[in-house]
């Protein structure tokens, strides 16, 4: 029996979205496996160029890690400053950017493939945005531990 301010719906909703993204990152590495298979990359680029790229993008992928982690968290610390809203609506929200920060970290490892970057850079950022997305792949647990925070944080309680 769920409480009156729960809405289940949210849940498997938000569990959907994150099965969809999980697996982009799966669907970016066999992109990258039948480029590299039939020898084609689109781009080449000097070693200079692709380090620095690689840096870049590795910077990159550093901060949609951290801001993926933070986004559930930012949506509680707002609740406080606005009107009461719903707690499963606004994590739903929180929990699809959090998604599209983690994917982001793949995309990452998907342009410095088709930049020519050879395998031991790439798996890096394949494996950090699967690890992220399964360690926080919403279950009732974290969903309600959410909640409560949500809560307090919109009654001004702590």
């Amino acid at each position: 029996m769920t409480p009156a301010n729960e809405d289940p719906r949210y849940l498997r909703k938000a569990r959907l979205i994150s099965l969809a993204f999980l697996a982009a990152p799966l669907v970016y590495i066999g992109i990258l496996v039948i480029v590299h298979l039939s020898g084609t990359v689109s781009v080449e680029l000097d070693n200079g160029t692709l380090n620095l790229f690689t840096v870049v993008l590795l910077v990159l992928g550093a901060f949609s890690l951290i801001q993926g982690f933070l986004f559930p968290r930012r949506v509680i610390r707002m609740a406080r400053n606005r009107a009461p809203t719903n707690a499963d609506q606004s994590i739903y929200g929180a929990q699809i950017l959090r998604y599209a920060c983690f994917e982001a970290i793949s995309i990452y490892g998907l342009m410095l493939g088709i930049l020519g970057s050879k395998l031991p850079i790439l798996v890096p950022f394949f494996v950090v945005s699967l690890v992220a997305m399964v360690a926080t792949f919403p279950n009732e647990d974290r969903w309600r531990s959410m909640r409560t925070e949500f809560n307090q944080a919109g009654t001004g309680t702590h």
